[in-house]
């Protein structure tokens, strides 16, 4: 039954959080928490009743391992790629610390066969994680191509660059994820990362949205966890007893929201 699931919708409203599972689990399995003092001690406790009731699997958060980025290359792509990202005013480097897991990732992404990244976020119409990774990628001469939806189409000003898309996406849509999905049908989609609205219902309503992505090969990395989250996405993890969660949390080196949860499937052993 787990396998079917499809979209966890998760919001906070008046003070008061609820979450519905849609499609596959309707109306009757919601649930709505009334009269908790703390949001966050209904959404953890939320979550643990759905898992209580629909998961009798087990998965766990687990450390994400800094030592694989220790290398001398991946320390100089790193240097490149924070570098691009201050240039074009991205967030990703000098507020938080993110250019070395996604330099290291495109050098092992990138070989004979074409891949692309898919970033959920542009930021602005000035699209300077786009314009970052596109130079790091050119110079590179990586084979990869870059692929940007954003929510607000004033964002999706065409670069003219080449190996670039930009289209619409709503992290909230299932139509919308669907339309994406059947867009990108030609490409290999190894990288996505979620830059877009931070919240658990976008987090998670994407993510389920896009795991045919995953279950494919894609890694997934969801950026900015508010570091009280981390509990509820402990929680989450049982849901998906196929995949590999981990928890990259950088709040010691960086700001509250520099966590990043890393996910993808169980063949894949580098990352």
């Amino acid at each position: 039954m787990i396998a079917k699931l499809r979209t966890i919708f998760l919001t906070i409203k008046q003070g008061h959080f609820w979450y519905g599972v849609l499609n596959n689990f309707p109306p009757l399995t919601s649930i709505y928490l009334r009269n908790m003092k703390d949001a966050k001690d209904a959404q953890l406790q939320s979550i643990k009743a759905f898992v209580k009731i629909f998961s009798k699997e087990s998965n766990e958060l687990i450390p994400f391992s800094e030592a694989i980025l220790s290398e001398s290359l991946t320390q100089e792509l790193s240097m490149e790629l924070k570098n691009l990202l201050d240039k074009y005013g991205s967030d990703k480097a000098n507020h938080h610390t993110y250019q070395d897991i996604y330099a290291f990732i495109c050098h092992k992404i990138s070989g004979t066969t074409p891949v692309s990244i898919l970033e959920i976020g542009l930021g602005s119409s000035k699209q300077p994680s786009m314009n970052a990774f596109h130079e790091f990628i050119h110079h590179n001469h990586l084979n990869i191509d870059y692929i940007g939806v954003d929510i607000n189409q004033e964002y999706l000003i065409d670069p003219q660059q080449s190996r670039v898309l930009l289209m619409r996406f709503d992290q909230l849509d299932r139509n919308s994820a669907l339309q994406l999905i059947a867009n990108l049908s030609g490409h290999k989609v190894a990288l996505i990362i979620d830059d877009g609205l931070h919240t658990a219902e976008a987090n998670i309503s994407a993510f389920n949205n896009l795991i045919s992505f995953v279950n494919k090969g894609a890694i997934y990395i969801i950026e900015d966890i508010n570091r009280n989250q981390i509990p509820f996405w402990t929680e989450v993890t049982k849901i998906y007893p196929n995949l590999v969660f981990k928890l990259r949390n950088m709040t010691d080196i960086g700001p509250y929201d520099n966590v990043q949860i890393i996910i993808h499937n169980r063949e894949i052993s580098w990352v």
